[in-house]
């Protein structure tokens, strides 16, 4: 049975630890969300490999860029609704708070 996955902190070090598992059990587990400081680069990695639904970063100048850089493929949110937003997905199950 597949288990739908948010993580808060993805480019921190819990983070990609994380995602790391799971890549290793994609059969079995779903990155719905992900949300991140202000490291655009690995977030807009993290999100092409994943193709969450919805993703969040800090500032609403982050959300703008990243909206550019992802053509609409996937949400962008900011701030701390961004996060909340993440965290409650209707589909995610299971949330990765790996934030300081």
């Amino acid at each position: 049975m597949l288990t739908n996955i948010s993580v808060l902190g993805s480019t921190g070090s819990i983070g990609t630890q994380t995602l790391d598992v799971l890549r290793a059990h994609k059969t079995d587990l779903k990155t719905r969300g992900l949300s991140a400081g202000n490291n655009l680069f690995l977030l807009k990695k993290q999100a092409l490999a994943y193709l969450p639904d919805l993703i969040s970063v800090e500032t609403e100048v982050n959300a703008l860029i990243l909206r550019r850089q992802l053509h609409k493929k996937i949400e962008v949110l900011w701030g701390e609704e961004g996060n909340i937003s993440v965290a409650t997905l209707p589909k995610t199950e299971r949330v990765v708070i790996a934030t300081p």
